[in-house]
């Protein structure tokens, strides 16, 4: 069972055939508003019948080396504020996504997914 702690790790969207083509579209405005809003899931197609497609929620971004690596002066700040606000320790990180980054403006997107037994992920 997921814990509502992380911010419904596993929402399933269950869009059946009779609105498949509009439904499409819907998950990908879901998707491109939650990138302009720095959320940290999208939602990704798990299963479909010929009756339904299913949608989870998954981390956004790519599995890559952060911007901010552990042991640098940011990425130390960066753990300290997460370690404070959420109690995870660098052991407890699980991997890092990067969803984008502008070198000339100096701005990266990334999500830390941390293991958490509380998510039971």
């Amino acid at each position: 069972m997921m814990t509502f702690k992380n911010g419904i790790l596993a929402l399933t969207c269950m869009l059946f055939i009779g609105c498949a083509s509009s439904s499409q579209r819907i998950i990908d405005q879901a998707n491109k508003n939650n990138l302009e809003n720095f959320y940290a899931y999208k939602l990704v197609k798990i299963k479909e019948t010929s009756q339904a497609e299913v949608y989870q929620e998954m981390p956004n971004g790519e599995i890559a080396p952060s911007f901010a690596p552990l042991g640098s002066v940011l990425g130390n700040d960066v753990m300290l504020g997460i370690n404070k606000q959420c109690g995870f320790e660098p052991k407890d990180l699980k991997e890092v996504r990067v969803v984008s980054h502008d070198e000339a403006r100096g701005f990266g997107f990334e999500v830390w997914v941390f293991n958490d037994p509380l998510s039971e992920r």
